[in-house]
């Protein structure tokens, strides 16, 4: 025999029911401390029904609880992986950090990332030296930006350096270095000032294309930029 389930609104009905005899009664039917039987008596249903229902309803508590708490512990998991993420993150900006500071920690310059005016200074130093009839080589030249108090680097930094300005350890051109000596330049003026007075007295002039050069009017290698 199928079990007899009533309506929510019977349930209803019969719960109002029993109030208003408790009303009309000025108080309790049946004992308080007989929990049961009260709501049995007030839901009009069997005593095997409160504790069906009863049993359902508290293996869902049950299930709740648990979930709530897998949830809960589901949130901590995350909270701790967050927090893990977050110490590697300032970890690695630390490092990050230390290393932009020892970086920023050194005290000598490269040669590649020399100021302009230290730059200006070792050519102005290189061309004084040959202003001077010097031949400029790598110790000379370290000697005497050490005397000056240009720059103390190595022979190997020097080398960097010049090259890092334009200047190149090249073969010189002995035709480039006889001109501009002091004394072919006077011959070069009083020649040029004779070709032009006679030019002037109308003098026909023949001239031969050759240029014969000193071997030995000049030195072998020396410092070069561009111009």
């Amino acid at each position: 025999m199928p079990r007899r389930v009533l309506p929510v609104d019977q349930l209803f009905k019969n719960l109002y029911d029993y109030f208003t005899k408790e009303k009309n009664n000025l108080g309790p039917l049946m004992p308080v401390t007989q929990v049961r039987a009260r709501v049995v008596d007030a839901l009009k249903i069997s005593e095997s029904t409160l504790k069906r229902v009863l049993k359902r309803t508290q293996q869902k508590d049950v299930e709740q609880v648990v979930s709530e708490s897998e949830k809960v512990s589901s949130n901590e998991q995350d909270v701790q992986q967050l927090v893990r993420v977050n110490e590697c993150a300032e970890t690695n900006t630390s490092k990050e950090t230390n290393k932009t500071k020892a970086y920023k920690k050194r005290t000598k310059l490269k040669t590649t990332d020399l100021p302009e005016s230290i730059k200006c200074s070792v050519q102005d130093v290189i061309y004084y030296m040959y202003f001077r009839k010097q031949h400029v080589t790598l110790s000379m030249l370290l000697l005497e930006l050490k005397v000056r108090e240009v720059i103390d680097i190595s022979c190997s930094s020097l080398r960097l350096l010049l090259f890092n300005i334009g200047l190149k350890y090249l073969k010189d051109n002995n035709r480039r270095a006889l001109c501009e000596k002091p004394a072919v330049v006077q011959q070069r003026r009083m020649f040029l000032r004779k070709i032009r007075k006679l030019e002037a007295e109308d003098y026909n002039f023949v001239y031969l294309d050759e240029t014969w050069i000193f071997s030995r009017g000049g030195c072998k290698r020396s410092w070069q930029n561009n111009d």
